[in-house]
């Protein structure tokens, strides 16, 4: 289980300085570690954080799991530089497009990781698709 930073937006007098505003409950990611050597992250629903460079030199994940949809989550741009940090083989963007305030543009997240982070390349699923990844 790793550290995931769940955004969230507050309003008027529902957040103090001495509380902490978690409505949606707390978020965490994976490390998912198969017996065939592939390793997976699965970031959750969280924004970006430093440690994540941390999880993808320690854990060295060929594929992440990234939120896109910049609702509670990161947007494509984050999601970008997140990939830099992790420098996984693959991204896969999940949380986006399911609601119309979690809208993203998968070929933009596909150009800003071309420039941030290649040679990671962005696998898009549609709902109930599949993706096989080997080792070599």
């Amino acid at each position: 289980m790793t550290q995931a930073v769940h955004t969230t937006s507050i309003a008027g007098t529902e957040w103090r300085v001495d509380k902490t505003a978690e409505p949606d409950g707390g978020a965490v990611g994976y490390v998912l570690n198969f017996d065939s050597g592939i390793v997976i992250y699965a970031a959750g629903d969280t924004g970006i954080f430093g440690d994540m460079a941390l999880i993808g030199q320690l854990y060295r994940p060929q594929i992440a799991i990234l939120p896109v949809g910049g609702k509670f989550t990161m947007g494509v741009r984050e999601a970008a530089w997140a990939a830099s940090l992790i420098r996984s083989d693959i991204v896969i963007p999940c949380h986006y497009n399911t609601f119309p305030n979690q809208v993203a543009n998968i070929g933009e997240l596909k150009r800003q990781i071309e420039i941030l982070a290649p040679p990671t390349r962005v696998v898009e699923l549609k709902p109930g698709g599949k993706f096989e990844y080997t080792t070599l």
